[in-house]
């Protein structure tokens, strides 16, 4: 946990089997910078976010998530997120060369933004989401890029009456780029 006004730096490192009460059952992070670098996160689990929670509570500053060469497998939440939480409050939310696959919670199951954003060359793959998506969501009024990225095999609970997307689900205030993606085998439950 990182709770105030800090750089936290992780390289070449695994998290794993971790549990939080709350939210980042690996990584809770708060009103600090945050950068990843070939980091495995894997079974990990929390009500809220099973592997990150990063963004920030104060309004007078914007925190940089970085996360680079990073793979999020088999991670777990009952509530939002089983990859990762990321951008809350004033950030800015940079992901490159990253994997999501094999996780699995209530609502988008890989990942959550709420801020401006970029995705570069990341896999999104086999994940599973009880309703809204299986693939990632954008939130909040942001804006950002995703580029020469793969969004297969992810999946929503094709029963349930509130389920969404398969592939990405996206806010009515986001902005949302695509470039060079490639989206494949996600399938949901029919609007209506």
């Amino acid at each position: 946990s990182c709770g105030s006004y800090s750089d936290l730096t992780i390289k070449n490192s695994i998290i794993k089997n971790s549990h939080a009460g709350s939210n980042g059952g690996g990584i809770n992070s708060n009103r600090s910078n945050l950068f990843l670098d070939s980091v495995i996160f894997t079974g990990n689990s929390s009500p809220g976010a099973g592997s990150i929670n990063a963004g920030t509570t104060d309004e007078s500053i914007i925190v940089d998530i970085n996360i680079n060469n990073c793979t999020f497998s088999d991670n777990y939440s009952e509530g939002t997120t089983a990859g990762a939480q990321l951008g809350w409050g004033p950030s800015e939310v940079f992901i490159s060369n990253s994997t999501f696959e094999n996780n699995n919670s209530y609502k988008c199951a890989p990942f959550r933004i709420y801020s401006d954003f970029e995705i570069d060359s990341c896999v999104i793959n086999n994940n599973y989401s009880e309703s809204h998506s299986g693939g990632g969501a954008i939130f909040g009024p942001s804006t950002g890029f995703i580029k020469n990225s793969i969004f297969s095999t992810t999946s929503v609970d094709e029963s349930n009456p509130n389920g969404n997307t398969g592939g990405l689900l996206t806010g009515a205030s986001s902005n949302v780029y695509f470039t060079t993606c490639t989206f494949v085998h996600n399938p949901s439950m029919p609007p209506g």
